[in-house]
């Protein structure tokens, strides 16, 4: 005759502390005190928020894109990792600029199609790029 409830060795395997404290969940309420072994995993210390695009940097992006990077530098400050993100992000939107500025009048069917695409293409890489910097109002 079968038994309820579930079997035993069933369910998720709880991960190793060593991979709780490497991604920041460790909690000693939750998983007790860290043994000798597990309490020198080496750790990267918190981002400096202090990154500032280098002139050359700047003056590398279009004109939209030069725009876009002061305007969210004057409001935030952004770690160096965010700030390779923030000069993709100044790429992307010379991009888009110059595929908006593109006369259409002349193309073929196809051609506008594939310019709508495209124009699509970097707004949502414009969004993505603004997603993974996380700035809030």
């Amino acid at each position: 005759m079968p038994r309820g409830g579930p079997r035993p060795g069933s369910g998720r395997k709880p991960l190793p502390l060593e991979t709780h404290v490497l991604r920041g969940s460790y909690r000693k309420d939750r998983h007790g005190p860290l043994p000798a072994s597990v309490g020198n995993v080496a750790l990267m210390p918190a981002p400096v928020a202090s990154w500032h695009p280098e002139a050359a940097e700047l003056r590398a992006l279009p004109r939209a894109g030069r725009v876009i990077v002061g305007k969210l530098l004057a409001a935030y400050e952004f770690s160096t990792a965010e700030g390779a993100l923030l000069l993709e992000l100044g790429q992307a939107v010379g991009s888009l600029e110059a595929v908006r500025g593109t006369q259409r009048g002349g193309l073929s069917v196809r051609e506008a199609i594939a310019m709508e695409k495209l124009e699509i293409a970097w707004q949502r890489q414009v969004a993505a790029l603004i997603a993974q910097l996380r700035v809030q109002p």
